[in-house]
């Protein structure tokens, strides 16, 4: 068993020398992998021929890589009754209400989704929490405690700062000539774990122009696809309805090609995706970063020694500051929202960090 204080003054240390690094979980797995950058060296990736660890912003103006030949590469095993339950690292909660700011965002949305502008675009918005940064180990493990089926990460880069996730949403994964994907998209939370969930016309919808959006994106790139009928998928207290995606890729390892295409995906942003990107950056009025982006291993050996690319939605995430947390939450709007229902959507979003804050 890994001493986890000592990786935890590791970790401290590469932060001070400014060293990216990443420990990240595979979904259902409680074997944590790392790669500890052995200096300072800022690498980006070019044309994703690269092996490493990839983390890149909603724009891809910042494509990081932690680079596996220039890294310590390690991973362990987390006791989940090793990780406290009480500690809290939120203190005064810093978050004003942003409720009718953010409805006044939606209502113009739906108008222009009304007028023919687009048929739907993701809006988000971030909230602050005041909280002890330096704990941010800590958070790390009960983010692995509390979402053992996310994806669950801690990043670290000179240009990102920290960010630490639990993201239940699929990009894409290629291994050899094989490729998955999922369409996920509709929102709603768990009260009952035994009531059977009924959704909305508006987020079947939803989830109905993402499966579209990755088909038609995809269709000349793969050859014998499949297609599952959509389902209920939960995450923590949180469930979305979703359809997996697979085939045989035509040219082996495009992954770049796949990128451009899947990214961004409606689940993040819209349709069509031209609209929706120019409505969010001139409505949403921040910068999203590393939010609605993507990350995970690019070119990385599996257990079959294959190269294999596995790439996440960076979704259900929060960028760790020295006193604050940035939550990040969005929905999608289509001619069906409600404005009020939509914040309230957001809100119930913003407790899967929150919780590990408290």
């Amino acid at each position: 068993m890994i001493d986890l204080i000592e990786l935890e003054s590791k970790l401290k240390h590469q932060i001070k020398d400014e060293k990216p690094f990443v420990l990240y979980s595979l979904q259902g797995s409680s074997e944590v992998k790392m790669l500890l950058q052995k200096d300072s060296k800022q690498d980006e990736i070019r044309d994703f021929s690269e092996s490493g660890f990839a983390f890149v912003s909603f724009d891809r103006k910042k494509q990081l890589l932690i680079s596996r030949s220039n890294s310590e590469e390690a991973s362990f095993e987390i006791d989940a009754d090793s990780v406290s339950n009480n500690t809290s690292y939120r203190k005064d909660d810093a978050q004003t209400s942003a409720k009718a700011n953010f409805e006044k965002i939606v209502a113009k949305a739906i108008a222009e989704i009304e007028n023919g502008e687009f048929g739907k675009v993701v809006l988000s918005r971030k909230e602050t929490q005041n909280i002890d940064g330096s704990k941010f180990f800590e958070i790390y493990l009960r983010v692995l405690k509390t979402y053992p089926n996310g994806y669950c990460y801690c990043f670290y880069h000179p240009e990102s700062g920290i960010w630490i996730g639990a993201t239940p949403e699929k990009l894409l994964k290629v291994s050899g000539n094989s490729f998955t994907t999922m369409a996920l998209a509709g929102t709603q939370k768990i009260e009952n774990s035994a009531a059977e969930l009924t959704w909305e016309t508006k987020e079947q919808e939803e989830q109905a122009f993402v499966t579209d959006f990755i088909l038609r994106g995809i269709e000349n790139a793969v050859d014998d696809l499949k297609i599952s009928r959509p389902y209920t998928a939960q995450a923590g207290t949180i469930a979305h309805i979703k359809t997996d995606i697979s085939g045989v890729l035509k040219e082996v390892g495009d992954v770049e090609y796949l990128v451009k295409v899947l990214h961004p995906t409606p689940a993040v942003c819209g349709m069509p995706k031209d609209k929706a990107t120019h409505f969010i950056s001139n409505n949403e009025g921040y910068s999203r970063e590393f939010y609605s982006g993507f990350l995970g291993e690019l070119n990385m050996p599996n257990k079959k020694g294959e190269l294999q690319t596995d790439f996440y939605v960076n979704l259900r995430c929060m960028q760790v500051e020295q006193e604050q947390a940035q939550i990040f939450v969005g929905c999608g709007i289509t001619k069906d929202s409600n404005p009020e229902k939509e914040y309230y959507e957001t809100v119930n979003k913003s407790q899967t960090m929150k919780k590990i804050l408290i």
